[in-house]
């Protein structure tokens, strides 16, 4: 465990990026009703350094989660306005429904999660990326968001590679117990959706 956790945070928040973890720590502070905040005690403000790097999702069907919200940080990296567009759509088609199925856990057993992603941009560039992700009550007290902080930790190039748009090709999530335990989907608390790792 990290010794220089806040007392608050009931989860460890070891070897995150201080964004990631600036993000996870506010958001345990948060007033809770069955664990989970209301969209209304969410203040960006109070996440300035995570900001660029935060998006919204909602939980519209199994398969549609509409980008409510994302990060200046994120469109720019990935070179295209993707607010109001299906998440799902940027998932191999492989992974799609377990990638719907594990995000609406999250929120039907609450849990947060951790995304280890690896994806490629329009312009080629493969990133690795990680992100934490929490459930949130929207304005009619249900829940049906998800808030996430996201950055790049490594990222590459492909040579002569240009895509009509990113494609997320790997996916691992570990979900974070925050007083509900941990959703029952398989024999781990890691869910490895995809990998392209022979």
């Amino acid at each position: 465990m990290n010794p220089n956790k806040s007392a608050h945070v009931p989860f460890d928040l070891s070897g995150l990026d201080p964004r990631l973890e600036e993000f996870a720590t506010y958001w345990s502070e948060l007033p809770k009703d069955q664990m989970l905040p209301h969209r209304q005690d969410f203040r960006p403000e109070r996440i300035s350094k995570s900001l660029p790097n935060f998006s919204i999702h909602e939980l519209i069907r199994p398969d549609f989660i509409q980008l409510r919200l994302i990060g200046t940080d994120i469109e720019k990296i990935y070179d295209q306005n993707m607010t109001g567009k299906n998440y799902l759509d940027f998932v191999a088609p492989t992974g799609r429904v377990k990638v719907s199925q594990v995000i609406h856990t999250a929120c039907t057993h609450p849990a947060g999660m951790v995304f280890q992603i690896k994806s490629t941009t329009k312009k080629g560039t493969v990133l690795n990326r990680e992100s934490i992700a929490f459930p949130m009550r929207d304005n009619d007290g249900l829940p049906r968001l998800i808030y996430y902080c996201t950055v790049t930790t490594n990222p590459g190039y492909y040579a002569d590679q240009i895509l009509e748009r990113l494609i997320i090709t790997d996916i691992s999530i570990h979900y974070i117990d925050i007083g509900a335990g941990i959703p029952n989907v398989q024999d781990s608390d890691e869910i490895v959706i995809m990998s392209s790792a022979k």
